[in-house]
């Protein structure tokens, strides 16, 4: 099976389109940044990943967070400013998202002052894993934070997603520091 990925030019922090040819039928893959109501849709996205955490990590993530809950959760970052959410969508269906956030670090005697976009999670639908989606949603948060005049783009991955680490590490981030945690209780 052929496939081949063409991007095409446009807007990057409002929408970033790929175009794939698969035997010669046009499919539209299109990044979006999330809209009042799509707090649903990720939320229920967020099934694609969340079941890892909880596995590796019970004592942290909840087995069975509300869905409406999480939704308006979502929901409410889509008006934060400080925050990024996109979504990556093969019309009509939504496969994937992409959460960030903005933070300003002030600086002090020993560190320059400098504001940074962490990617906080990342999902795409198993079925459509290795289609290149989690890149384009890589690069349209990229896209955004370069916009915005921000000096790095950080993600936070667990030392247990393997998986994560090594997208990350193709998407060109490298390590620079590891969090270390010991449990008091």
């Amino acid at each position: 099976m052929e496939l081949m990925r063409q991007a095409v030019p446009g807007r990057a922090h409002r929408k970033a389109i790929a175009r794939c040819r698969v035997i010669g039928q046009p499919v539209v893959m299109q990044i979006r940044s999330a809209r009042p109501g799509d707090g649903y849709s990720i939320a229920e996205l967020n099934w694609a990943v969340h079941d890892l955490h909880v596995a590796a990590r019970p004592d942290i993530f909840r087995s069975h967070p509300d869905l409406l809950e999480l939704a308006s959760t979502f929901d409410q970052w889509i008006d934060d400013p400080d925050r990024v959410l996109l979504l990556a969508e093969e019309p009509p269906e939504q496969v994937g998202f992409l959460i960030a956030s903005y933070t300003h670090l002030p600086g002090h005697t020993l560190a320059y002052p400098a504001s940074c976009l962490t990617i906080d999670q990342i999902a795409v639908l198993p079925a459509h894993r290795r289609s290149r989606l989690g890149s384009a949603l890589v690069r349209a948060a990229l896209d955004n934070a370069a916009l915005r005049g921000v000096d790095r783009v950080d993600s936070s991955v667990w030392q247990f997603n393997a998986d994560a680490q090594r997208f990350f590490r193709a998407e060109g981030f490298e390590a620079t520091m590891q969090t270390m945690s010991i449990r008091l209780r």
